[in-house]
């Protein structure tokens, strides 16, 4: 069944880049699905502009092929089987790195075996939980998220619940790793706010939480104290990279992939 979605999901983005930059596609794809499960519970105004100015630059009849993307998407991360970095294979089968950039990324296995060596015994992880109440990750060159979906693997498999016990701090510089990392966490369940900025000079352009952090905010709100008033939203974003880097450069986080 993975195959079946996994096929049509190609065939429906070739036929777009036949039309379209493939590059530009692939980015506006993980927009339009990164915009619809966040407004889903933000609500946010700006998100909805940035989803309608996609939107425009595309006919009616291609839209609905994004429709079915989505749709192909979503069913691939249902019948997958386990935790794997789906859309990291996707952009490398696709040719959609930038080499002169060094853009490449880490194949699974490699960030699956890393993550074992990482994160230590069960025991640790649960004395961690124990005292704070959820275990915390810094990732500040996310990619398409493949060491993050590591971690949570190898969490699964210790037999600790990520969607519940996990809070990811994601980051990179790239305007599309950032939506893919945000499209994948969101769709494998695991709380996060993902950055789109500098990891070096901690200057973040913006950020987007996953479906499950919402759904899990009240586990952060101690770190994380929402404001109700559109007059404090900027007071609140910047709240959100000031424990940002609080996590990454003062060491708050328990397991930092630097």
């Amino acid at each position: 069944m993975y195959e079946d979605y996994y096929k049509k999901f190609l065939e429906d983005y070739r036929y777009l880049s036949t039309r379209y930059d493939k590059y530009t596609v692939f980015l506006d794809f993980l927009k339009l699905a990164s915009f619809s499960m966040y407004n889903a519970f933000k609500k946010s105004d700006e998100i909805e502009k940035q989803y309608l100015t996609v939107v425009s630059g595309y006919q009616k009849d291609d839209i609905k092929v994004f429709t079915k993307m989505f749709g192909n998407l979503i069913m691939m991360f249902e019948t997958k089987g386990k935790i794997e970095d789906i859309l990291g294979e996707i952009f490398t089968r696709e040719g959609l790195g930038n080499s002169r950039l060094g853009q490449f990324f880490t194949p699974f296995h490699i960030s699956n075996f890393m993550a074992n060596v990482v994160i230590g015994e069960k025991e640790n992880l649960e004395q961690i939980i124990e005292e704070k109440g959820y275990i915390s990750l810094s990732e500040p060159t996310c990619g398409a998220g493949g060491m993050i979906l590591a971690v949570a693997k190898v969490l699964k498999e210790k037999g600790i619940n990520y969607q519940q016990k996990l809070l990811v701090h994601a980051v990179d510089i790239s305007e599309l790793c950032v939506y893919m990392t945000y499209v994948q966490l969101s769709l494998f369940g695991i709380p996060a706010i993902v950055y789109c900025g500098d990891s070096i000079t901690m200057n973040m352009n913006y950020y987007l939480e996953t479906p499950m952090y919402f759904l899990n905010s009240w586990r952060f709100e101690n770190n994380y104290e929402e404001k109700e008033t559109e007059e404090n939203q900027k007071d609140n974003e910047q709240e959100k990279i000031i424990k940002f880097k609080e996590a990454t450069v003062m060491g708050n986080c328990q397991i930092s992939l630097w």
